[in-house]
Formats: C-alpha cells, structure tokens, sequence
C-alpha cells in the first residue's frame, strides 16, 4: 500500500496534457494530476488550442484526451501525438466506436472516471508503480 508521501510524488516530474471541453471535468483532473505531483499541461477545450499547446510543449510524458471538443474530433491531435510516441488515453461519455483504426490500440476510457482509476490507468500507462497500489 502506498503512503499518502508516495501517492503525492507518484507523477512527480511527469508533464501530462491534459485536453478536456468540460470544465468541471478538466479541472478535477488537473487536480488529481497536480496532486500526484505532475505538471498539468492545460487543460485544454479546443482542437486548435490543444495541437498548438502540444507542439511547443517540450517533453509531454503522457496525455488525456477527451474524444470529442466541442463536437469536434480529437483524433488529429491523437495522431500527432501517437507519431511523437507520447502515450495517451482517449476518455469519453459517448463511447469508443469512432476511434479510427491507426489509433484502435489506445486506451479508450468511458466518462465519468473515479481519481483512483486515472491514477491507475496513467501510471500504467508511463510505466511507473501505481500510487494506488
């Protein structure tokens, strides 16, 4: 089980996008993030914004991406992303069938997500022990 010092420090040095169109659910994970010690990239709404803040971000360890912003698709942000080798996870409240094929093999999380679970799926995701554990 790990201490209340080592969930802090779980993601300490770790730079996480985080692109998210809900408020509330940008900011409560910005939070969780910011708690486990990364530094919160964004959050981001919008498609244009997010690709612009990825690109002149130096060294993103890993990124959240909400599917859809705004009705519009995340998916070329994803692809930018993915041809980087940055890991991400896509969330979502509608579902996963529009994920393109050439990004299929990313995590694909239904919304609402608890903070254990993000914690979870994030330190899985870079490769650290999880803070949960």
């Amino acid at each position: 089980m790990a201490t209340g010092v080592e969930q802090l420090e779980a993601l300490s040095g770790r730079r996480v996008l985080v692109v998210e169109d809900d408020f509330v659910v940008a900011e409560d994970f910005a939070a969780i993030l910011r708690g486990a010690g990364a530094e919160v990239i964004g959050p981001v709404d919008t498609l244009p914004r997010a690709i612009r803040v990825a690109q002149e971000c130096d060294s993103l360890h890993c990124a959240l991406l909400d599917i859809d912003l705004q009705g519009i698709a995340v998916f070329p942000l994803a692809a930018q992303l993915q041809a980087e080798g940055i890991p991400m996870i896509f969330l979502t409240g509608a579902g996963c069938d529009a994920i393109p094929e050439e990004l299929a093999e990313i995590l694909c999380i239904g919304k609402p997500i608890g903070p254990r679970r993000v914690m979870e799926e994030i330190c899985a995701l870079i490769g650290i022990p999880s803070a949960t554990a």
